[in-house]
């Protein structure tokens, strides 16, 4: 009797740790992926469509991203890159902050972050998005519907 017990607590441990592994960043607003993390579609039309610097939102089979690109650099023009990027919900509203700068060192290591790509929580029950550039508060370029 007393391994049976002993089983079926082992086994409920186990099932709640399971399905607690089911969203392991549930926590999270927005999320930093990859642009080769992307699935191909949505990686395509970035590539073949996002040929500006700007702020864009996409979206694409349920799923929502935050793009911010400074891939657009004439020769000679400082290039731009971005820096503490974060969000805070509150009562339907979705806040983006990041802070944009830029170099004239094309060399500059923190170049590297001028294409950012964040994917939005899916299951946020928002009315809308507001983004903060450096501060101040900004729109979004061009929103996609791939």
């Amino acid at each position: 009797m007393q391994k049976m017990r002993i089983l079926l607590i082992v086994v409920m441990l186990l099932l709640v740790t399971a399905c607690a592994d089911d969203e392991p960043d549930a926590d999270y607003l927005i999320k930093k992926i990859e642009f080769n993390d992307l699935d191909n579609e949505v990686e395509s039309y970035i590539d073949q469509n996002i040929i500006e610097s700007g702020i864009y939102l996409i979206n694409s089979d349920g799923k929502h991203y935050l793009l911010l690109s400074n891939r657009s650099v004439e020769t000679g023009e400082e290039a731009g890159y971005f820096s503490d990027v974060h969000a805070e919900l509150s009562e339907g509203k979705l806040d983006i902050f990041f802070n944009e700068h830029f170099s004239e060192d094309y060399s500059d290591e923190r170049l590297k972050d001028n294409m950012l790509i964040y994917l939005i929580r899916d299951n946020l029950d928002l009315e809308y998005i507001l983004i903060h550039k450096n501060g101040v508060e900004v729109y979004f370029d061009t929103v996609f519907e791939i």
